[in-house]
């Protein structure tokens, strides 16, 4: 309907949205609805054996559409990072797997302390010493400061540790 109205039609849709965002006042035929049972298998005397659906006018949906698009930088700010499920883009899987490594897995401090203390091969292979070694070592840069705080007297490393590791953080 829109579309086969042409450009006049969307410069007069653009005006009536611009209006509704600076005044708050939606016309009274965008605010209304209809709402339609539809049955589903069962027994139809009892109300959960029915769904509804909630026909909206079609230039209201337009609006709302520009509205929620408003709000979901606003609401990315907002949802913890943990909420995967209200983000439409968010891959479900990398962030359970995260945050049951987090719960559950090692630190990078303690990976980095593990790798910096291996004590060579001992009974296993070359092969599964490397892969030991590569799982270990996920962030060089953490494994480059662990080894750097490591050589350093006991003070200056009590000194970073209260400025918070900020001068040693461009090493």
């Amino acid at each position: 309907m829109v579309q086969a109205g042409g450009e006049a039609t969307m410069d007069m849709l653009l005006l009536i949205c611009n209006k509704i965002l600076q005044t708050g006042v939606w016309p009274k035929p965008w605010t209304q609805s209809l709402v339609i049972t539809l049955p589903k298998k069962g027994n139809l005397k009892l109300c959960q054996n029915y769904c509804t659906i909630s026909l909206i006018s079609h230039l209201s949906k337009v609006m709302l559409k520009v509205i929620l698009n408003g709000l979901k930088p606003e609401a990315e700010n907002i949802i913890a990072e943990e909420q995967a499920g209200f983000r439409p883009d968010a891959n479900k899987y990398s962030v359970l797997k995260r945050a049951l490594l987090k719960a559950f897995g090692k630190s990078q401090a303690q990976r980095d302390n593990e790798l910096l203390n291996l004590n060579g091969l001992g009974d296993r292979k070359p092969t599964a010493l490397l892969r030991k070694i590569n799982a270990l070592n996920e962030d060089p840069q953490s494994l480059k400061r662990a080894l750097f705080l490591s050589n350093l007297p006991a003070d200056i490393r009590s000194i970073l540790a209260v400025l918070g590791l900020q001068i040693i953080s461009n090493v």
